[in-house]
């Protein structure tokens, strides 16, 4: 267990509603960071992919939770792109969000961290995201978790 490979996503303590338990988020802060960098395009065809498939109300439904931190008026757009079945706009509003986010709670962490030195890995990834980040990482991982 302890020498083994495991991924997770940059996430905080909480998901949602649902707590992540304190020792893995402890050992999540502590392991070395492999960023996977992926261009806007190719990022918005992933939201298109897993998100498309979901109806039009239950995506407008979802979106509409938003309003509290996102903004009611970009959330206003948002699914006004969505009536207008432009999953394209829609996206690209959800991740500028979702990164400026994402972002912030990068930022606290090293934060309240002391800003502690961590190895991290950029990778350019032009093929399916599962298998390439899989892949990377554990070639990352094997190498002793670094970059160079």
């Amino acid at each position: 267990y302890h020498n083994k490979l495991i991924l997770s996503e940059d996430e905080s303590l909480l998901i949602g509603k649902v707590r992540i338990p304190d020792a893995f988020f402890i050992r999540m802060e502590q392991a070395v960071d492999v960023e996977l960098v992926r261009s806007r395009a190719q990022r918005i065809q992933r939201v298109i992919e897993e998100y498309g498939v979901f109806s039009t109300a239950e995506l407008e439904e979802r979106t509409a939770v938003l309003a509290k931190r996102m903004g009611s008026e970009q959330v206003g757009h948002a699914i006004e792109a969505l009536n207008r079945a432009d999953l394209v706009q829609w996206s690209s509003l959800l991740l500028d969000y979702y990164d400026k986010r994402y972002l912030h709670t990068r930022n606290k962490r090293r934060a309240a961290t002391g800003d502690r030195e961590c190895s991290r890995l950029l990778v350019a990834l032009n093929g399916p995201m599962e298998r390439d980040a899989i892949t990377v990482a554990r070639e990352f991982y094997n190498a002793g978790g670094n970059a160079g």
